[in-house]
């Protein structure tokens, strides 16, 4: 299939979707988080249970960040990166961190629960919705306050080392 019969054919599923579930996100909204026409490319297949494909992958994202996130209260005993980094944090930042990874688990095992419910429209739709939600209001920018603070964290490290120089 060629890319733009794969956006096609993306776009009529997410209508169609759209229409059957009766989500209130737009395309637009759901791409930016997730990243579907990337999904449906490089997949080169939009599934006919296209609702599933669609949660999963706004799922996948913040789900992917659980290892970086216990890291950063949690590191391993030889993570000297991860180390640094939970020294630099406050124990009010380190109860954040761990509250995002409820939020997060709460949405992983939610999504589990409603595929293995039986796929019902009136649950699969305001769920979409509640993912957009947790995204634009939560997870975006808690983690662009960590990395900004991380990379802070490791700038003021560069210039210490260069006066040393």
């Amino acid at each position: 299939m060629e890319k733009q019969e794969i956006l096609k054919e993306l776009k009529k599923q997410f209508d169609l979707t759209k229409k059957r579930l009766g989500f209130k996100s737009l395309y637009e909204e759901i791409n930016e988080m997730s990243y579907i026409e990337d999904m449906a490319l490089s997949q080169r297949f939009v599934s006919n249970q296209f609702s599933r494909q669609i949660i999963n992958r706004m799922v996948e994202g913040p789900h992917g960040w659980l290892g970086e996130l216990y890291s950063w209260v949690y590191p391993g005993q030889m993570d000297i990166i991860h180390m640094h980094e939970t020294k630099k944090l406050s124990k009010e930042e380190k109860k954040e961190i761990l509250d995002m990874i409820d939020r997060i688990m709460y949405l992983v095992r939610k999504n589990k629960r409603i595929a293995f419910d039986g796929l019902k429209p009136e649950e699969e739709g305001p769920f979409v919705d509640e993912l957009i939600e947790f995204d634009k209001r939560y997870f975006n920018p808690f983690m662009l306050k960590y990395h900004k603070k991380f990379e802070k964290v490791w700038e003021e490290e560069i210039l210490k080392e260069s006066k040393k120089i």
